[in-house]
């Protein structure tokens, strides 16, 4: 099964030099990533592979964990080149999407960014979508809930979460002040 796997892949590879883009022909994501059938099933669904994994298996580098994605060096979603692939975390391709401003509907924000202005960004996009001074913004503003959300480029659900304090519970209303009781209020005594 695995020798008809790697068969099946090479006939999908429009192999060039050793420096140049292979472009994947057969079947890609909605993002533009190569996928292949597996030759097995999951709930009764072929399972698929991406392209770019199978290029590193037969390079011989072999994913070190589930966590791991592949990072394109030449930052095309459909090349498969193994010299242009590596393994890397999620935040280190998100840092690598912020050094290189292909960001998508980031890239303004890149565009205008030094590198310690962007590291902040990756730390900050890890695990949140707005900064912890967009949330107290939020929270003092008087707009519309969607305006808001446009503004943000973020779901109005989030920006009611912000408000009602569900999501960043932990960021204080008030710069400088820590003491944030369970609801994510700034405390009497701070205030």
């Amino acid at each position: 099964m695995i020798l008809k796997l790697i068969e099946n892949y090479w006939k999908k590879v429009a192999r060039g030099g050793p420096d140049e883009c292979w472009p994947w022909t057969g079947a890609r994501t909605l993002g533009g990533y190569g996928q292949i059938s597996s030759g097995t099933r999951h709930h009764n669904k072929i399972a698929r592979a991406l392209a770019t994994h199978i290029a590193l298996a037969i390079d011989g580098r072999s994913r070190p964990s589930a966590r791991h994605v592949a990072m394109h060096s030449c930052d095309r979603p459909g090349c498969v080149n193994p010299a242009h692939l590596a393994w890397g975390l999620p935040v280190e391709n998100m840092r690598d999407m912020w050094t290189k401003q292909r960001a998508g509907h980031q890239r303004k924000a890149a565009a205008a960014m030094d590198s310690a202005a962007a590291e902040l960004a990756v730390r900050t996009a890890r695990n949140h979508k707005l900064s912890d001074e967009d949330v107290r913004e939020i929270r003092a503003s008087t707009e519309r809930t969607c305006d808001l959300a446009r503004r943000f480029d973020v779901s109005w659900t989030l920006i009611d979460n912000v408000r009602r304090r569900k999501a960043r519970a932990e960021v204080p209303d008030f710069v400088g002040t820590s003491n944030v009781d369970d609801i994510g209020r700034v405390s009497r005594e701070t205030a």
